[in-house]
């Protein structure tokens, strides 16, 4: 159950990141907001249920690099 929760978690991410990237300029920025937030809930629930305990360190380093890559620019 825990997996597919996961799975979905992801799907409706992207779709909503997705949206957010077209549509940016006709949405208000209360709901821009609403859905920024959203799209962190997600993120945690898909990033809890789907990184095994093997995959643990690697995407701490990859979050890292993107973080600090994000950041620069």
């Amino acid at each position: 159950m825990g997996s597919k929760m996961g799975e979905w978690a992801f799907l409706i991410g992207v779709l909503i990141a997705i949206a957010i990237g077209l549509f940016a300029g006709n949405l208000g920025q209360n709901l821009q907001g609403w859905l920024v937030l959203l799209l962190v809930v997600l993120g945690l629930i898909g990033g809890l249920l789907n990184v095994s305990e093997k995959e643990r360190t690697p995407f701490l380093v990859a979050e890292a690099a993107l973080l600090i890559t994000g950041t620069a620019g």
